[in-house]
């Protein structure tokens, strides 16, 4: 998330159109996606899209924005980036209009204050946007009700499926203009799919949904101090969470909404002011869900991945068909090393046999035997 004070009055107002129902909001976004769909008939007709998109989600802090950013620098692959919002529901329309305002991408750390920075044309997870506008009903004021298979909806998957097209015509334009090779896939990072992961692979046969593994003791130390974080941001400032709310980021701060796994309420604890406990059971519940076998899943060991970045990316490369599996392994220097010195945590006796069963599932698992794309170097 870009910080929220290089959002001027003029950006802010445009947000508010785009979200608030007081000034047209989402009707207005899917009014706006069905004029573009006449207007860019043929640029969406040429995308090429359809073929096994990905779908990187999971537990927030796991480590899905740096999987994004490396895989959206593979020129096959085509993601959401900061510029289209705010009318992201209408990708090609936006681009060429806000196209000639369009300011240059300064990258700065982002307002989780991870040392990860963003700028404009980052990718990011916006896809959100439409579930919540299609799925009001699943949004509840303290949780989010997850998705089960059988949980159709036929004018949803048809809107989803288009704004794929029209995403990866969106880029391939740019392509163009840049004289470099267009994407053919597309490419979503949306940690709430984690809610969907029976739903999906309903709606896209051949998707592969990417779910890295990350050690407990550290993603529940990081939900902690993130929720920490977002909620003294969003009590100084309305806007940003407002922004968090409009596009469906309700892991952390003021609106926090857990997702309901098990669908027990008596599983939500007050979100008040949840401490390690609630986290620790998120933690289960969510990880309980990632073990359901599904071919479609791609668990990837994220302690491996910092270890051997350059053999996990391979893994990676090969469980993804890509067709260029150099174009991800090349970002391998982007990967930082674990800290060696990080404190160790007691794990209970669940947490433990879960994360040892995930780790044992991942594609990335130490110790198997695969081939180094280093030598190809």
């Amino acid at each position: 998330m870009i910080d929220n004070r290089q959002y001027g009055p003029l950006s802010r107002a445009l947000h508010h159109v785009a979200f608030n129902p007081k000034f047209g909001g989402i009707p207005t976004q899917r009014r706006l996606s069905e004029l573009e769909e006449s207007l860019f008939a043929r640029d969406i007709a040429a995308a090429a899209y359809v073929d096994q998109p990905v779908f990187v989600a999971g537990l927030p802090r796991a480590g899905t924005t740096l999987i994004l950013t490396l895989l959206a620098q593979v020129p096959e692959f085509a993601a959401h980036t900061y510029r289209d919002m705010p009318f992201v529901m209408a990708p090609l329309l936006w681009s060429r209009l806000s196209g000639p305002f369009q300011q240059t991408s300064e990258s700065r750390e982002r307002a989780h204050g991870d040392g990860m920075s963003v700028g404009y044309d980052s990718p990011e997870a916006f896809e959100e946007v439409i579930w919540k506008a299609f799925w009001p009903g699943k949004f509840q004021p303290s949780f989010i009700e997850p998705w089960q298979a059988d949980d159709r909806q036929p004018e949803f998957e048809t809107f989803l499926r288009h704004h794929a097209e029209k995403l990866v015509a969106a880029r391939a334009r740019d392509a163009r203009r840049a004289s470099t090779a267009p994407p053919t896939r597309y490419l979503s990072k949306n940690n709430a799919n984690i809610a969907r992961l029976d739903l999906l692979p309903a709606i896209f046969p051949n998707c592969r949904i990417v779910i890295p593994i990350r050690a407990p003791e550290d993603q529940i130390r990081s939900l902690m101090r993130q929720h920490e974080r977002f909620s003294d941001l969003h009590a100084r400032d309305a806007f940003a969470r407002q922004y968090m709310s409009w596009i469906g980021h309700h892991e952390f701060g003021g609106d926090l909404r857990p997702i309901r796994f098990d669908r027990d309420k008596q599983s939500i604890h007050s979100v008040e002011n949840p401490g390690e406990t609630f986290w620790t059971d998120q933690w289960l519940r969510a990880h309980r869900e990632i073990l359901k076998p599904s071919p479609h899943k791609v668990l990837l060991d994220f302690e491996e991945l910092r270890h051997d970045p350059w053999g996990s990316l391979t893994s990676l490369a090969q469980a993804l068909e890509l067709a260029d599996p150099q174009a991800l392994v090349a970002g391998a220097d982007q990967v930082k090393a674990p800290d060696l010195a990080r404190p160790e945590s007691p794990r209970t006796s669940e947490v433990e046999t879960l994360y040892a069963q995930a780790r044992a599932l991942c594609i990335n698992a130490s110790g198997r035997d695969r081939h180094d794309l280093r030598a190809a170097e």
